[in-house]
């Protein structure tokens, strides 16, 4: 996607759709924990959901980082895991 400021927007909006589906995700692994949904239920939305969405982020991200690198989100992740690695 040549255009920045569209290329910005379709980012925004699908790293927005990918936190909604990941909170589903963990709202849904919470409920199987509960007892409310089966082991085989969580399973089945979990691979369907994270599934589609690396399909859906591998097409359409890959391409517009390629193409405009600096809207790559910054991985909070390594700091995430060298600060637990500090904790007592």
């Amino acid at each position: 996607m040549q255009h920045r400021e569209t290329a910005e927007k379709v980012t925004e909006t699908l790293l927005e759709v990918a936190n909604k589906l990941v909170a589903s995700v963990r709202m849904v692994d919470a409920s199987e924990k509960d007892g409310k949904v089966s082991m085989d239920e969580a399973d089945a939305y979990r691979k369907g959901v994270m599934g589609s969405l690396d399909e859906l982020l591998q097409s359409t991200l890959t391409t517009i980082f390629a193409t405009h690198p600096d809207l790559r989100p910054a991985c909070s992740c390594a700091s995430s895991a060298s600060e637990d690695n500090n904790q007592p």
